[in-house]
């Protein structure tokens, strides 16, 4: 499961992190593993309120995909 972080008021600044989050040690953003950031906010966020803040990366990951059909072909 994930949770919101705002890390500042920049366009694209708001990621998806780890629900686990404690507050304190840094965050480490769904769409950069290799980079983490101590975010404004101590509390995880649910909705995204900012939209020019939203990372688009991270909202692909929150959507939900459609299913796939299979088909055998014989």
């Amino acid at each position: 499961m994930y949770a919101w972080f705002v890390r500042s008021v920049r366009a694209g600044d708001t990621h998806l992190a780890e629900e686990d989050w404690d507050g304190y040690n840094p965050v480490v953003p769904v769409c950069e593993s290799t980079v983490a950031f101590s975010p404004l906010n101590r509390e995880p966020i649910e909705v995204c309120y900012f939209d020019e803040q939203r990372c688009l990366r991270c909202l692909e990951l929150t959507r939900p995909r459609p299913k796939t059909r299979l088909a055998s072909v014989r």
